[in-house]
């Protein structure tokens, strides 16, 4: 039997269910957007597939400050990397696009509770929203990161 996934790895897979939740909630009007695609990636790769607004969440960061005998806390930085297409809108969507970003993790702080389980971090904050002008030079596409930290505590014999 396998042992449970890695607390890094559950962090970011629940940001990815959260983000995927983004226009599909009961009451729709609390959204501006509706991703087309949402998925984990280590880099954003090629953006030219698939459908958009793509919402890629990854891994950027992990630091650990021993806490106690075989006790830390953690803290994991995720972007969430937005990509729409290029056109005289794009930079209004990505706006629109980070604000339910923001909000979808915001209103689930605990990466926890409803159909992810427990609650998985202590916090989860907003840090910054920045468009990546090199990318959307190169490609064509407008692109932006939205960052988040998320803090929780591990064990040396947790995962």
């Amino acid at each position: 039997m396998l042992r449970e996934p890695s607390k890094v790895n559950q962090i970011a897979d629940a940001v990815l269910y959260y983000v995927k939740k983004i226009g599909k909630a009961k009451d729709e009007s609390q959204w501006l957007t509706d991703p087309r695609q949402c998925k984990r990636m280590f880099v954003i790769g090629d953006i030219t597939g698939g459908l958009r607004p793509l919402l890629a969440v990854q891994v950027m960061n992990v630091e650990s400050t021993p806490k106690g005998p075989a006790y830390h806390d953690g803290k994991v930085t995720i972007g969430v990397h937005i990509v729409v297409d290029g056109d005289p809108n794009s930079e209004s969507l990505l706006n629109d696009v980070a604000s339910d970003v923001i909000r979808a993790i915001s209103l689930n702080e605990t990466l926890g509770g409803d159909e992810v389980g427990k609650p998985l971090a202590q916090s989860t904050y907003f840090v910054s929203y920045q468009p990546q002008y090199d990318v959307m030079l190169r490609t064509g596409f407008a692109v932006s990161t939205v960052t988040f930290e998320v803090t929780y505590e591990w064990a040396h014999t947790a995962p």
